[in-house]
């Protein structure tokens, strides 16, 4: 495979690990969560946060999707910044 295509399944994967617990929290549970400080496994692409926060979503000022949106895209941008060729 191509370089170029390598990188892609892996920015579409840590995409998904991030969208996919983050939503599911908001929908479930009604949780904002914090991803501040999140972090890649050691052995593998699992992610992990170090503590479990989040902010309940019905009293956030400016609504779920809105935090929602900026948590899990302020890590996929530094991750495409870092794959920057």
């Amino acid at each position: 495979m191509e370089p170029r295509v390598d990188v892609s399944l892996a920015q579409l994967g840590h995409a998904a690990r991030l969208w996919s617990p983050a939503l599911t929290c908001v929908v479930l549970h009604g949780i904002v969560p914090d991803l501040e400080g999140l972090e890649r496994a050691d052995d593998g692409p699992a992610l992990r946060v170090p503590r479990p926060a989040g902010w309940y979503a019905d009293r956030l000022a400016d609504g779920p999707v809105s935090a929602l949106y900026a948590q899990v895209t302020g890590h996929l941008s530094a991750l495409a910044d870092g794959l920057r060729v």
